[in-house]
């Protein structure tokens, strides 16, 4: 009986939809792992994760000619709660899958890759 409860709660985890806790106020960090990515150069502000989610989830790309406005709202609707909350905006597992890709759209392999790993560490090696 223990055992089938185990493995019923697993299941479950699995599938749900809970929510990730993500610091969207986390610097993106330069290839060195300890300086932070600046705006505008040395004397720009700090780069966060919220910045970069926000830009990408907002943005539109070449390979979306006709993006749906539900797509569109979607998006927005992310971006504000990421906005209002920075430390926790209780994302769902599809949020930050789709938060992932624009970002990889948008960026270039450093910001993707500290952003990737700030999302979801096991997906960057």
């Amino acid at each position: 009986m223990h055992r089938r409860l185990v493995v019923q709660l697993a299941i479950a985890v699995l599938f749900s939809t809970a929510a990730y806790a993500v610091d969207f106020a986390a610097p993106i960090m330069l290839l060195d792992g300890t300086t932070p990515l600046r705006s505008e150069g040395d004397k720009g502000r700090i780069v966060t994760l919220g910045d970069v989610a926000e830009n990408a989830l907002l943005s539109t790309f070449q390979d979306e000619p006709s993006l749906k406005g539900e797509d569109k709202i979607k998006r927005f609707s992310i971006a504000r709660k990421i906005e209002a909350q920075r430390q926790d905006p209780q994302l769902t597992a599809d949020d930050i899958a789709l938060i992932k890709t624009l970002i990889a759209k948008a960026y270039n392999p450093l910001v993707t890759g500290q952003a990737w790993r700030l999302l979801d560490p096991a997906s960057v090696p």
